[in-house]
């Protein structure tokens, strides 16, 4: 799983693996001071799992918890580097 550098409209950090994206991570805003982040397959919301965490690194972990908890569910294996 790759993680993009800041560029997307909030600042958000976007995850995917191959050509398909996984989720992103989403700086504080305004008055807030929890990351939020947000888990999908390719853009498809409907099964979108998220959450807040205190910080950026603990929000990507929760993404990457919630692909490899995918992976698991679907008898599937990421090829390459996690």
């Amino acid at each position: 799983m790759n993680w993009s550098s800041p560029q997307y409209p909030g600042d958000r950090r976007l995850a995917h693996t191959g050509t398909v994206q996984i989720g992103a991570v989403f700086p504080p805003a305004g008055r807030e001071n929890r990351w939020r982040w947000r888990f999908w397959l390719n853009g498809n919301f409907l099964a979108a799992t998220s959450g807040q965490c205190g910080d950026e690194e603990t929000a990507k972990g929760a993404v990457a918890e919630r692909f490899a908890q995918f992976l698991e569910d679907a008898a599937l294996e990421q090829k390459g580097s996690p």
